[in-house]
């Protein structure tokens, strides 16, 4: 994916969860080429392609959300995706606060003694 989310901080408190916007699809919509959108509506294309050669049915999205076009193939996708794996370069590496999170050694810039040590932080 090309489009980028947030996590922040919201209290002090090490047990308050974070407030995490993955912001998907916001590189772009289904007619920009290249944009997670576009590449979602392409996939439901695919999988139209497939089963037409196949002989088989595509269930969902409907047959009238393709008759309808990429913005509605778009939209099944809006409804049905859904995010189930470990966020991960959320930490980006770098030399100061102003090109990443922490350092090459894991602390995280302007917090003294606090560390990142899984797969959040990387180069």
């Amino acid at each position: 994916p090309k489009s980028e989310g947030t996590i922040k901080i919201v209290s002090s408190d090490p047990f308050r969860q974070p407030e995490v916007d993955f912001n998907n699809y916001s590189d772009g919509g289904p007619s920009d080429p290249g944009s997670d959108a576009n590449k979602m509506v392409k996939f439901y294309n695919l999988l139209q392609q497939m089963a037409t050669v196949t002989g088989k049915t595509v269930l969902y999205p409907t047959p009238d959300m393709y008759a309808a076009g990429d913005d509605a193939l778009f939209n099944a996708a809006l409804i049905t995706s859904i995010n189930a794996f470990h966020q991960s370069n959320s930490c980006r590496m770098g030399s100061s606060k102003a090109d990443g999170v922490v350092d090459g050694n894991l602390e995280v810039f302007e917090v003294k003694g606090l560390y990142v040590g899984d797969n959040s932080a990387a180069p």
